[in-house]
């Protein structure tokens, strides 16, 4: 259990959970152990089996709903709660060096998720988070690197300004044509936990057709109303209260009161000048390690090449190293004629033209 908070009167930060981890990794592996045994693992019930294959029995097999109700009763009605662990801690506490702009959002989640690692079960829940700030500060990035830290599985994305229709969230009666299951029950169905995140981005632009996605919102953002949610199509209640939830949005005018009121708000600015060489190093970083052909090049940017850098987006810094990446090599094979060892971005791998092999001509006569 962590006593206190983890950060104070120490030299390191990470000097308690670094030694902690192992310890808290052993005692969660035997608590899983004992519990498998008796029957007492944290799990949910996620949806009623029997009332689902009971309402499947009146069905005729050319009901649409006949085909929804098969495709769940295919999976687990119960799933575990994703936990809580030492590790999580210890990286929520390094991502805030990653992502330096969004330290307070950081904090708050750890601070959560350090209450709930005291008891018993360690739940992995937090209040839904809404990121609003200018294009390119990175939100989308940082809610798929909570979801990876997290270990809740993939983050379901829905694009909210591109919803072709409203029941994109919280599904459409199946006696309408285009009717169907909606994205949140099915990203619980195929979940590995009962806590899944989702990710609703660019809230603030709904698409303008006529059908507002984000109605099912005011039940599935309440934990209470959250237990008994009714897909339209499944017409039967699913239990989405644990699911994790987050949302980006360039400005928050457009959103109603009700739906903002059930978030927690941050506003992200852009890194400062200061904060930049973090969120540069943390972009290359994960670039390299994401590709095999990362092994190739230095793990480290020069000053001048982080000065290239400095005035670029957080969105396009991925882009940008990666292109740099692909004539650096070009560079390379031009100049030296072979790969020498790891390779050093510069400056000029930045620019916009090519580079060209111009073999020397042979001498001698035609």
């Amino acid at each position: 259990m962590l006593s206190g908070n983890v950060e104070q009167h120490l030299a390191d930060p990470f000097e308690e959970l670094y030694g902690l981890l192992e310890r808290d990794t052993q005692q969660l592996q035997a608590r899983n152990c004992e519990r498998q045994t008796t029957g007492e693992l944290s799990m949910v019930d996620i949806y009623n089996k029997d009332q689902f294959r009971e309402a499947l029995g009146k069905l005729e097999e050319r009901d649409p709903r006949y085909c929804l109700y098969e495709g769940l009763l295919a999976t687990p009605n119960t799933k575990f709660l994703a936990q809580v662990t030492t590790e999580m801690l210890i990286k929520l506490e390094q991502l805030k060096k990653s992502f330096p702009n969004f330290e307070q959002v950081t904090s708050d989640i750890k601070e959560i998720l350090e209450l709930e690692f005291m008891g018993d079960c360690k739940t992995i829940k937090t209040s839904p988070v809404l990121l609003s700030g200018p294009p390119g500060t990175g939100k989308t990035r940082y809610a798929n690197e909570v979801s990876k830290i997290l270990n809740v599985g993939d983050v379901r994305q829905i694009d909210v300004a591109s919803a072709s229709a409203g029941f994109i969230i919280g599904g459409n009666s199946t006696k309408w044509k285009d009717g169907g299951q909606g994205l949140v029950t099915k990203h619980l169905q195929e979940s590995k936990c009962a806590n899944p995140m989702i990710l609703l981005d660019e809230i603030d632009k709904p698409a303008n057709n006529g059908h507002n996605p984000l109605g099912s919102l005011f039940n599935l953002l309440e934990r209470h109303t959250a237990e008994t949610f009714t897909d339209e199509a499944l017409e039967l209640p699913m239990n989405c209260s644990h699911i994790i939830w987050f949302a980006t949005a360039n400005s928050l005018d457009d959103i109603p009161d009700p739906i903002k009121s059930r978030f927690d708000i941050y506003h992200v600015e852009m890194p400062s000048p200061q904060q930049m060489r973090n969120v540069i190093d943390s972009v290359y970083g994960e670039l390299l390690s994401n590709n095999d052909w990362g092994m190739s090049f230095s793990s480290s940017l020069s000053h001048a090449v982080v000065t290239e850098l400095n005035s670029r987006s957080p969105r396009d810094l991925y882009k940008a190293l990666w292109k740099a990446c692909a004539k650096a090599v070009q560079r390379d094979r031009c100049y030296i004629n072979k790969m020498s060892g790891l390779i050093d971005l510069l400056p000029i791998d930045f620019g916009q033209y090519q580079y060209q092999y111009e073999p020397k001509q042979a001498i001698g006569f035609y």
